[in-house]
């Protein structure tokens, strides 16, 4: 899809559900900061799709290759939260000034564990 080949290391896509029943989706840029997802809403006040997640909000992220879920939350400007995440992207785009506008923190989606591959040796006919 148009989305997958826009999405590289520093930009995920969004899905989500609004209150009306509409699907959006769309690519984010991203800093990585522990257990989340840093998104900049620069010219917020351009941009609605940051305000449904004014309260966490259940979202869809395409991380490592496939649709994931997990939850969101904007943070306003000012708050401790918008503080932390703010130091954290300005290391990785000194230039942005992250004063103003709100933050969205994602949560990193977990990944599931997967099956162990078996070693050449392993011959499970031999086991029975």
């Amino acid at each position: 899809s148009p989305l997958h080949r826009m999405l590289d290391e520093t930009t995920v896509g969004l899905r989500y559900q609004t209150v009306r029943r509409d699907r959006v989706t769309l690519p984010v840029a991203y800093v990585p900061s522990g257990s989340v997802l840093v998104v900049f809403v620069g010219r917020s006040t351009y941009k609605s799709w940051w305000r449904h997640f004014l309260t966490r909000e259940p979202v869809d992220v395409w991380w490592h290759g496939e649709w994931r879920t997990t939850t969101a939350q904007a943070f306003a400007a000012g708050s401790p939260e918008h503080t932390t995440a703010a130091a954290t992207y300005v290391l990785e785009h000194p230039r942005i000034n992250t004063s103003q506008d709100p933050v969205v923190l994602i949560r990193i989606p977990e990944i599931p564990a997967t099956a162990p591959t078996p070693s050449p040796e392993y011959r499970p006919e031999a086991n029975c």
